[in-house]
C-alpha cells in the first residue's frame, strides 16, 4: 500500500497481515502522507507449503510464518538437499542440507521476511518464510 498524499490514511484490512518486520496488523492501518508497507496476507502456522520446480515437488516446508522451528522436508529421499536461508536485504544469513528431514533453528533470527532456497541435484526453488 501507498499513500500519496499530503494526508494521513487510514486502510481498512479483509484479513490478518503480516508486516516485513513480522508485526501481525488486523483492522486497520494508518499510513503517514507519502509513505509505504508491504502487507502480506498472514496464513496459521500450521501451513505447509510445497516448493516445487517444473510442476515436481521438491520440498514441504511448514509452518509458516515460522517462530522458532522451521521443518524441510524433502519429497524424494533419495539424496541429499542444500538449503540456504536469504534475509530481505539479499544477504546468505544460514546455509545447510536436508536428508529427508531437517529442523532449522529460527530462534535467533529477527522477525521479518526471509527466503528460502532448496537446491537438489539440478533443481532450485524459493519460497518466502515469514519469521514472527
Amino acid at each position: 500500500e501507498y499513500n500519496a498524499t499530503k494526508a494521513v490514511t487510514t486502510i481498512a484490512l479483509d484479513a490478518k497481515y503480516i508486516c516485513l518486520d513480522g508485526k501481525i496488523v488486523e483492522g486497520s492501518i494508518t499510513l503517514q502522507p507519502y509513505c509505504s508497507i508491504i502487507l502480506i496476507k498472514y496464513s496459521t502456522p500450521t501451513a505447509i507449503n510445497s516448493l516445487t520446480k517444473a510442476g515436481k515437488m521438491l520440498a514441504r516446508v511448514f509452518p509458516n510464518p515460522v517462530t522458532n522451528e522451521l521443518m524441510i522436508e524433502i519429497e524424494d529421499s533419495a539424496g541429499m538437499a542444500g538449503f540456504e536461508i536469504i534475509d530481505s536485504s539479499g544477504r546468505s544469513v544460514l546455509k545447510g542440507s536436508v536428508n529427508e528431514k531437517t529442523t532449522v533453528n529460527l530462534t535467533n533470527f529477527s522477525s521479518g521476511l526471509y527466503l528460502l532456497k532448496v537446491v537438489k541435484g539440478n533443481s532450485s526453488a524459493l519460497k518466502k518464510i515469514i519469521k514472527i
